[in-house]
């Protein structure tokens, strides 16, 4: 992972709501979610107390453009809106 999206304490400013998506450089976001559960400010959240955090690939979500990127964002939104 590289410092550019390593969990930060500093970075968790209390983003609330239903649900929390967070962008990881890796696709899969292996091992973010277990990182940033080990930060207090995170585990507060009301969307990760109620298991409703979903890593999401960071690269589909802002670098790409048009409708066809639009298509891997509304699928992770999909996804996570159904556990």
């Amino acid at each position: 992972m590289s410092p550019h999206s390593s969990p930060s304490s500093r970075r968790i400013a209390r983003p609330d709501g239903d649900l929390l998506f967070i962008g990881s450089l890796d696709a899969e976001g292996t091992g973010l979610l277990d990182q940033l559960a080990s930060k207090p400010a995170y585990r507060q959240l009301d969307a990760v107390r109620e298991k409703h955090a979903t890593a999401i690939d960071g690269g589909k979500w802002t670098s790409l453009g048009g409708a066809q990127a639009a298509v891997p964002v509304l699928d992770g939104i999909r996804k996570a809106m159904v556990k």
